[in-house]
């Protein structure tokens, strides 16, 4: 589904290392292993919900982490992107101020993906919520139909 997603946007590029991976899958692990793929020279944005900023300190090795990539934050709504004095403890002030400087404020889409397969098992459309290619994938595949 994620091929179907962004096949046609050749800025994009598919990965399966954590799919390939045994056991647990941890951030920190998939990051390290691109910039072991692409060179110490790589530049890694990492984009994440408001909501996932919020939970930093659950991540593995989350200062390590904030000094191999860039956290990119994208406003969810119901969720703050102002970050805390908590999480300057966790990842430092210099990450901090990269956080600050790569904030998103983009228009809130208004379903999640929990809502989308709620509405695809209850018999609902879905058309405009997410891409045609997407729309069709789930459709070809039978995914989320009603039991």
């Amino acid at each position: 589904m994620v091929k179907a997603a962004v096949n046609e946007n050749d800025k994009f590029e598919i990965s399966d290392l954590e799919i390939r991976r045994e056991g647990k899958s941890y951030t920190i692990d998939t990051v390290q292993e691109i910039l072991h793929h692409y060179g110490e020279d790589c530049e890694v944005f990492l984009i994440m919900g408001a909501d996932s900023l919020n939970e930093l300190e659950l991540w593995k090795n989350i200062k390590k982490l904030s000094q191999l990539c860039h956290f990119v934050i994208v406003n969810r709504p119901g969720y703050s992107t102002d970050t805390s004095d908590k999480l300057a403890e966790l990842i430092g002030n210099e990450n901090i101020l990269d956080i600050e400087r790569l904030r998103i404020e983009i228009e809130p889409v208004g379903v999640s993906s929990t809502e989308i397969r709620k509405r695809l098992k209850d018999g609902i459309e879905i058309k405009g919520l997410v891409p045609e290619c997407v729309e069709a994938y789930i459709e070809e595949y039978g995914l989320y139909s009603p039991a």
